[in-house]
């Protein structure tokens, strides 16, 4: 009777994990297209200057970290199925 709640704790877990995982990737999909858009407007970019090159540097790496996030995510996926 455990195993059949540890089972159902799992599948919860895995279907909340997809979940999120499509979000993440939704969203950062999203920030991905703004930033270029900001970065090229339309032939001239919408936004420029020092600080704009300071941020757009840092948005590039908060997009790095959250594609690094979701491999994380992805690697937990796959263990849980495994011990499914």
């Amino acid at each position: 009777m455990a195993s059949n709640s540890v089972g159902k704790q799992k599948d919860k877990l895995l279907l909340d994990l997809s979940s999120q995982k499509e979000k993440i990737e939704k969203y950062l999909s999203s920030l991905k297209n703004t930033l270029l858009l900001i970065e090229e407007g339309d032939g001239v970019p919408y936004w420029n200057g020092e600080n704009a090159y300071q941020v757009i540097n840092n948005i590039h790496s908060y997009i790095s970290k959250g594609y690094d996030l979701l491999e994380m995510i992805h690697e937990c996926e796959s263990s849980l199925k495994k011990f499914h």
